[in-house]
C-alpha cells in the first residue's frame, strides 16, 4: 500500500511540472541550422513569458510573452539565429504564477547541437 502512494506522489509531482520539449531544428535545405522548435505543456492556467538567454547571459529572444494556457494545454514557440555562439543557451519558461522551468541547448558555432559523450 505504501508503494501505491509513493507512486501517486511521483505522478502527481511530474504533472505538477512544466514539460519544455524539442521538437527540432529549423534548416534550409542543405543549409545551416537557423534554430529549433520547441513545445512546453503547462501543468496548470496560468500566463507564462518564455525567454531565450545566450552563452553569456544576454536576452536574445522571447518568443512569447504574456500568453495565457489552460492547465495541460501544449504551445509551441522557437527561436532563430543567424550568428550562433558556442557554448549554452538557456530556455527559461517563466510563470505569473511564480513558476520557472529551464531547459539548456549547447550548440557550436554553426548552431549545431553539441553530443556529450
Amino acid at each position: 500500500m505504501k508503494a501505491i502512494y509513493i507512486l501517486m506522489f511521483m505522478t502527481l509531482a511530474t504533472v505538477a511540472q512544466g514539460q519544455i520539449e524539442e521538437l527540432g531544428a529549423i534548416t534550409q535545405i542543405e543549409g545551416p541550422i537557423r534554430g529549433y522548435k520547441y513545445v512546453f505543456k503547462s501543468p496548470r492556467n496560468d500566463t507564462i513569458t518564455i525567454k531565450i538567454v545566450d552563452p553569456w547571459g544576454k536576452l536574445i529572444s522571447t518568443p512569447l510573452q504574456n500568453k495565457v494556457l489552460a492547465a495541460q494545454e501544449s504551445v509551441p514557440f522557437e527561436f532563430k539565429s543567424n550568428f550562433w555562439k558556442r557554448g549554452n543557451y538557456q530556455i527559461i519558461v517563466e510563470s505569473k504564477s511564480g513558476d520557472r522551468h529551464f531547459n539548456k541547448l549547447s550548440v557550436d558555432a554553426t548552431g549545431n547541437k553539441i553530443k556529450y559523450k
